[in-house]
């Protein structure tokens, strides 16, 4: 019985839009320690440099786009807490 190997090939778009999503996360975190706590959409886009009108394809409101990047960041930071034993 032959194993074959399946290799996940990511295109230049999905490369594109995954790294985008992340940036816009990090802007809203950005932008959350600066004490702006309730950025707009256009203040997300500039400060992560993608278009409003993508802001708006990857969340569909900001409440979304809040949620999103706070549960990213606790995903980064998590480690941080653990505890050795």
């Amino acid at each position: 019985m032959t194993s074959e190997r399946v290799e996940v090939v990511e295109d230049g778009r999905t490369a594109r839009r995954d790294r985008n999503r992340e940036a816009v996360l990090d802007a809203v975190v950005e932008l959350f320690t600066e004490d702006s706590l309730t950025p707009t959409a256009q203040d997300v886009a500039e400060r992560s440099g993608v278009s409003l009108r993508s802001v708006y394809r990857y969340y569909e409101d900001l409440d979304e786009l809040a949620r999103a990047a706070i549960a990213h960041h606790v995903q980064r930071v998590d480690p941080l807490f653990e505890l050795d034993d």
